[in-house]
Protein backbone atom coordinates (compact mmCIF):
# COMPACT_ATOMS: atom_id res chain seq x y z
CA UNK A 1 0.00 0.00 0.00
CA UNK A 2 3.07 2.39 0.24
CA UNK A 3 5.32 1.21 -2.26
CA UNK A 4 7.47 3.83 -4.40
CA UNK A 5 10.19 3.27 -6.97
CA UNK A 6 13.30 4.97 -6.44
CA UNK A 7 13.58 8.28 -9.10
CA UNK A 8 17.21 7.00 -9.59
CA UNK A 9 17.15 3.17 -10.25
CA UNK A 10 13.88 2.00 -10.41
CA UNK A 11 14.21 -0.25 -7.34
CA UNK A 12 10.84 -0.84 -4.94
CA UNK A 13 11.05 0.96 -1.80
CA UNK A 14 8.54 0.07 1.05
CA UNK A 15 6.93 1.80 4.11
CA UNK A 16 7.21 5.11 3.38
CA UNK A 17 5.96 8.30 3.62
CA UNK A 18 4.38 10.84 0.45
CA UNK A 19 6.69 14.22 1.41
CA UNK A 20 9.40 12.31 3.30
CA UNK A 21 13.34 12.37 2.26
CA UNK A 22 14.31 8.92 1.75
CA UNK A 23 17.83 7.69 0.68
CA UNK A 24 17.37 4.58 -1.52
CA UNK A 25 19.03 0.75 -0.38
CA UNK A 26 20.19 0.07 -3.48
CA UNK A 27 21.79 3.23 -5.06
CA UNK A 28 22.17 5.59 -2.10
CA UNK A 29 20.05 8.38 -4.18
CA UNK A 30 18.15 11.01 -1.76
CA UNK A 31 14.59 12.21 -3.30
CA UNK A 32 11.41 13.45 -1.73
CA UNK A 33 8.20 10.62 -1.84
CA UNK A 34 5.89 12.13 -4.42
CA UNK A 35 2.90 13.28 -2.94
CA UNK A 36 -0.87 14.16 -4.26
CA UNK A 37 -1.64 12.31 -7.45
CA UNK A 38 0.39 9.22 -5.44
CA UNK A 39 -1.49 9.34 -2.49
CA UNK A 40 -4.59 9.37 -4.34
CA UNK A 41 -3.84 5.93 -6.31
CA UNK A 42 -2.97 4.36 -2.88
CA UNK A 43 -6.63 5.69 -1.35
CA UNK A 44 -8.06 3.93 -4.85
CA UNK A 45 -6.04 0.74 -4.51
CA UNK A 46 -7.36 0.41 -1.21
CA UNK A 47 -11.27 0.95 -2.15
CA UNK A 48 -10.11 -1.64 -4.61
CA UNK A 49 -9.00 -4.06 -2.93
CA UNK A 50 -11.72 -4.21 -0.13
CA UNK A 51 -14.24 -4.46 -3.06
CA UNK A 52 -12.12 -7.37 -4.66
CA UNK A 53 -12.29 -9.15 -1.04
CA UNK A 54 -15.91 -8.48 -0.43
CA UNK A 55 -16.65 -10.52 -4.26
CA UNK A 56 -14.34 -13.33 -3.44
CA UNK A 57 -16.26 -13.78 0.02
CA UNK A 58 -19.64 -13.63 -0.91
CA UNK A 59 -18.55 -15.87 -4.09
CA UNK A 60 -16.69 -18.67 -1.86
CA UNK A 61 -19.07 -18.95 0.62
CA UNK A 62 -21.94 -19.25 -2.15
CA UNK A 63 -19.92 -21.93 -3.65
CA UNK A 64 -19.30 -24.29 -0.21
CA UNK A 65 -23.45 -23.97 0.09
CA UNK A 66 -23.52 -25.54 -2.65
CA UNK A 67 -20.65 -28.19 -2.54
CA UNK A 68 -18.63 -26.95 -5.26
CA UNK A 69 -15.02 -27.16 -3.41
CA UNK A 70 -13.55 -28.33 -6.58
CA UNK A 71 -14.18 -24.95 -8.28
CA UNK A 72 -12.87 -22.55 -5.38
CA UNK A 73 -9.05 -23.20 -6.10
CA UNK A 74 -9.60 -22.29 -9.65
CA UNK A 75 -11.55 -18.87 -8.58
CA UNK A 76 -8.35 -18.26 -5.80
CA UNK A 77 -5.92 -18.72 -8.85
CA UNK A 78 -7.77 -16.96 -11.04
CA UNK A 79 -7.59 -13.80 -8.19
CA UNK A 80 -4.54 -14.20 -6.88
CA UNK A 81 -2.25 -11.21 -7.71
CA UNK A 82 0.78 -11.75 -9.91
CA UNK A 83 3.77 -10.50 -7.96
CA UNK A 84 5.85 -8.19 -9.92
CA UNK A 85 9.57 -8.06 -9.55
CA UNK A 86 11.62 -4.91 -9.04
CA UNK A 87 13.41 -3.46 -11.60
CA UNK A 88 16.88 -3.88 -9.74
CA UNK A 89 18.60 -7.40 -10.20
CA UNK A 90 21.33 -8.49 -7.31
CA UNK A 91 23.20 -11.25 -8.47
CA UNK A 92 23.85 -13.88 -5.05
CA UNK A 93 27.02 -15.37 -6.95
CA UNK A 94 30.23 -13.26 -5.17
CA UNK A 95 32.02 -11.44 -7.85
CA UNK A 96 36.08 -11.56 -8.24
CA UNK A 97 37.96 -8.98 -8.30
CA UNK A 98 39.18 -9.45 -11.57
CA UNK A 99 35.88 -8.94 -13.05
CA UNK A 100 34.89 -5.86 -11.17
CA UNK A 101 34.44 -3.82 -14.42
CA UNK A 102 31.02 -5.48 -14.62
CA UNK A 103 29.78 -3.37 -11.72
CA UNK A 104 29.64 -0.10 -14.16
CA UNK A 105 26.71 -0.89 -15.17
CA UNK A 106 25.14 -2.99 -12.43
CA UNK A 107 22.64 -0.49 -9.62
CA UNK A 108 23.26 -1.60 -6.17
CA UNK A 109 25.32 -3.51 -4.07
CA UNK A 110 27.48 -7.00 -5.37
CA UNK A 111 28.76 -9.82 -3.21
CA UNK A 112 32.75 -9.99 -3.85
CA UNK A 113 34.97 -12.54 -4.01
CA UNK A 114 37.74 -11.00 -1.94
CA UNK A 115 39.94 -13.18 -0.05
CA UNK A 116 43.02 -11.67 2.03
CA UNK A 117 40.88 -9.84 4.85
CA UNK A 118 42.60 -10.15 8.38
CA UNK A 119 40.63 -10.80 11.19
CA UNK A 120 36.49 -12.14 11.78
CA UNK A 121 34.04 -10.38 11.01
CA UNK A 122 33.11 -10.05 14.60
CA UNK A 123 36.04 -8.24 15.39
CA UNK A 124 37.31 -6.74 12.02
CA UNK A 125 39.87 -3.91 12.66
CA UNK A 126 39.50 -1.43 9.62
CA UNK A 127 42.83 -0.20 10.23
CA UNK A 128 44.85 -3.52 9.65
CA UNK A 129 42.32 -3.65 6.70
CA UNK A 130 42.97 -0.48 4.43
CA UNK A 131 45.50 -2.12 2.33
CA UNK A 132 43.24 -4.90 1.29
CA UNK A 133 40.37 -2.90 0.81
CA UNK A 134 42.57 -0.79 -1.13
CA UNK A 135 43.79 -3.81 -3.12
CA UNK A 136 40.01 -4.62 -4.07
CA UNK A 137 39.26 -0.67 -5.47
CA UNK A 138 42.66 -1.14 -7.44
CA UNK A 139 41.90 -4.12 -9.17
CA UNK A 140 38.98 -1.74 -10.46
CA UNK A 141 40.99 1.46 -11.34
CA UNK A 142 45.16 1.76 -10.72
CA UNK A 143 44.66 5.50 -8.98
CA UNK A 144 42.34 5.04 -6.24
CA UNK A 145 42.79 6.94 -3.30
CA UNK A 146 40.73 6.13 0.59
CA UNK A 147 38.52 9.42 0.18
CA UNK A 148 36.49 8.57 3.46
CA UNK A 149 35.84 5.42 5.72
CA UNK A 150 32.38 5.49 8.30
CA UNK A 151 32.20 2.59 11.13
CA UNK A 152 28.87 2.00 12.28
CA UNK A 153 28.09 -0.02 15.54
CA UNK A 154 31.51 0.17 17.30
CA UNK A 155 31.35 -1.14 21.06
CA UNK A 156 33.08 0.89 23.99
CA UNK A 157 35.38 -1.49 23.96
CA UNK A 158 36.87 -0.93 20.96
CA UNK A 159 35.72 -3.48 18.93
CA UNK A 160 33.04 -3.68 15.40
CA UNK A 161 31.19 -6.70 15.02
CA UNK A 162 29.77 -6.41 11.60
CA UNK A 163 27.85 -9.60 11.99
CA UNK A 164 26.34 -8.33 14.89
CA UNK A 165 23.21 -6.60 13.46
CA UNK A 166 22.27 -5.37 9.99
CA UNK A 167 22.81 -1.68 10.51
CA UNK A 168 26.58 -2.37 11.93
CA UNK A 169 28.87 -2.12 9.16
CA UNK A 170 32.40 -1.02 7.71
CA UNK A 171 32.14 1.62 4.57
CA UNK A 172 35.24 2.37 2.62
CA UNK A 173 35.05 4.78 -0.15
CA UNK A 174 37.68 5.32 -2.91
CA UNK A 175 37.95 8.14 -5.45
CA UNK A 176 39.93 7.50 -8.52
CA UNK A 177 41.66 11.97 -9.49
CA UNK A 178 41.37 10.41 -13.30
CA UNK A 179 38.02 9.57 -13.28
CA UNK A 180 37.00 12.63 -11.57
CA UNK A 181 38.59 15.24 -13.81
CA UNK A 182 36.99 13.19 -16.92
CA UNK A 183 33.70 13.21 -14.99
CA UNK A 184 33.99 17.12 -15.07
CA UNK A 185 35.34 16.73 -18.81
CA UNK A 186 32.50 14.87 -20.00
CA UNK A 187 30.14 17.02 -18.70
CA UNK A 188 30.93 19.53 -20.80
CA UNK A 189 29.94 17.94 -23.92
CA UNK A 190 27.73 14.85 -23.02
CA UNK A 191 24.98 14.24 -21.07
CA UNK A 192 26.98 10.52 -20.29
CA UNK A 193 27.99 10.18 -16.93
CA UNK A 194 31.73 8.76 -15.67
CA UNK A 195 31.69 6.66 -12.17
CA UNK A 196 34.71 8.00 -10.60
CA UNK A 197 34.18 6.30 -6.60
CA UNK A 198 34.31 2.58 -5.53
CA UNK A 199 32.32 1.60 -2.18
CA UNK A 200 33.54 -1.30 -0.68
CA UNK A 201 30.52 -2.32 2.72
CA UNK A 202 31.28 -5.00 4.99
CA UNK A 203 28.15 -6.03 6.61
CA UNK A 204 25.98 -8.88 8.04
CA UNK A 205 29.27 -11.35 6.99
CA UNK A 206 29.89 -10.16 3.54
CA UNK A 207 31.50 -8.11 1.55
CA UNK A 208 29.96 -6.02 -1.15
CA UNK A 209 31.34 -3.57 -3.28
CA UNK A 210 29.64 -0.57 -5.95
CA UNK A 211 30.35 1.48 -8.49
CA UNK A 212 29.36 5.20 -7.62
CA UNK A 213 28.92 8.54 -9.13
CA UNK A 214 29.69 10.93 -7.28
CA UNK A 215 28.26 14.31 -6.06
CA UNK A 216 29.69 17.51 -8.19
CA UNK A 217 31.42 18.83 -5.15
CA UNK A 218 33.27 15.65 -4.59
CA UNK A 219 34.35 15.88 -8.04
CA UNK A 220 35.30 19.64 -8.07
CA UNK A 221 37.54 18.52 -5.26
CA UNK A 222 41.00 17.01 -4.65
CA UNK A 223 41.01 13.34 -3.93
CA UNK A 224 43.20 13.18 -0.24
CA UNK A 225 46.72 11.85 0.06
CA UNK A 226 46.53 8.49 1.74
CA UNK A 227 46.34 8.88 6.06
CA UNK A 228 48.75 7.94 8.08
CA UNK A 229 47.25 5.11 10.98
CA UNK A 230 49.28 5.23 14.29
CA UNK A 231 46.84 2.99 16.42
CA UNK A 232 44.66 0.22 16.04
CA UNK A 233 40.30 0.57 16.50
CA UNK A 234 40.65 -0.56 20.10
CA UNK A 235 43.33 2.24 20.72
CA UNK A 236 41.39 4.72 18.96
CA UNK A 237 38.35 3.86 21.22
CA UNK A 238 40.29 4.17 24.44
CA UNK A 239 41.78 7.12 23.23
CA UNK A 240 38.61 8.89 22.30
CA UNK A 241 36.78 8.41 25.98
CA UNK A 242 40.39 9.19 27.55
CA UNK A 243 39.54 12.68 26.32
CA UNK A 244 36.03 13.27 26.87
CA UNK A 245 33.71 11.13 24.63
CA UNK A 246 30.30 10.64 26.32
CA UNK A 247 29.79 7.19 27.26
CA UNK A 248 27.95 4.94 24.77
CA UNK A 249 27.45 1.40 24.16
CA UNK A 250 27.82 1.83 20.49
CA UNK A 251 29.56 4.80 18.60
CA UNK A 252 29.70 5.88 15.11
CA UNK A 253 33.18 6.45 13.85
CA UNK A 254 34.15 8.50 11.17
CA UNK A 255 37.78 9.27 9.32
CA UNK A 256 37.44 12.27 7.01
CA UNK A 257 39.70 14.85 5.10
CA UNK A 258 39.44 18.27 5.57
CA UNK A 259 40.07 20.32 2.97
CA UNK A 260 43.37 22.97 2.74
CA UNK A 261 41.71 26.77 2.77
CA UNK A 262 44.24 29.85 2.88
CA UNK A 263 44.47 29.67 7.39
CA UNK A 264 45.24 26.03 7.29
CA UNK A 265 46.79 22.62 5.81
CA UNK A 266 44.76 19.65 4.30
CA UNK A 267 44.34 16.98 7.31
CA UNK A 268 42.79 14.03 8.52
CA UNK A 269 40.49 13.68 11.49
CA UNK A 270 38.72 10.62 13.70
CA UNK A 271 35.01 11.81 14.78
CA UNK A 272 32.44 9.87 16.95
CA UNK A 273 29.03 10.44 17.06
CA UNK A 274 26.12 8.36 18.28
CA UNK A 275 24.57 5.60 15.94
CA UNK A 276 21.05 6.59 17.18
CA UNK A 277 19.65 8.56 14.34
CA UNK A 278 19.32 12.45 15.15
CA UNK A 279 21.56 12.35 19.00
CA UNK A 280 24.07 14.01 19.03
CA UNK A 281 27.14 13.61 21.66
CA UNK A 282 30.25 15.48 22.80
CA UNK A 283 33.87 14.04 21.92
CA UNK A 284 37.16 14.85 20.78
CA UNK A 285 38.56 15.19 16.57
CA UNK A 286 41.31 12.44 17.09
CA UNK A 287 44.11 12.99 14.63
CA UNK A 288 44.90 9.21 12.91
CA UNK A 289 48.65 9.03 13.28
CA UNK A 290 48.69 10.10 16.88
CA UNK A 291 45.72 9.11 17.93
CA UNK A 292 45.52 12.15 19.78
CA UNK A 293 43.44 15.26 20.05
CA UNK A 294 43.72 17.62 16.79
Amino acid sequence: MKQHNCTNCGAQLTNVTPGESVTCSHCDSTFVVPTGSGAAKVLIIGIGLFTVVGILGATLTGMLAAGGVATIAAVESAHTPTVKKGPVSRPKAPLPISKLKELEGFFGYRPLDAPGRIGAFTAIDPVANIPWMTGIARAWTADVRLSRLDLSGVRADGVLDVSARDDFELRARFASPTLRKSSLEMAKVSETKIKSEFVIVIAESVTQGRVAEESQRDKEEAVPPPPTFGCSLSELVASFKANGLESRPYYDLTLQWIDPNRHRKGYWRWIAGSIKPGESIKGPNLDPATCKPR
